[in-house]
């Protein structure tokens, strides 16, 4: 899991629920995020103006859950 940049327009289409190559988007305003890579190697992005705090929290989600990082 990573905090990353990206192009909502150009790398999407543009905000919403949006699918990639071989990843999956949610977004609503903004080009931060966190980016989760599955064990299928395909990706999940979540984008939020708060990266570090959103990426604490799916960490937290994922401790309470007894999931491991890696998915």
């Amino acid at each position: 899991m990573s905090v990353i940049k990206y192009r909502p327009i150009k790398d999407f289409g543009g905000w919403g629920l949006k699918w990639g190559k071989n990843t999956e988007l949610i977004s609503i305003k903004g080009t931060n995020g966190i980016e989760i890579i599955l064990n299928n190697a395909s990706k999940v992005m979540i984008g939020t103006s708060k990266p570090d705090e959103a990426k604490e929290a799916v960490k937290l989600f994922l401790s309470e859950k007894n999931i491991p990082e890696t998915l």
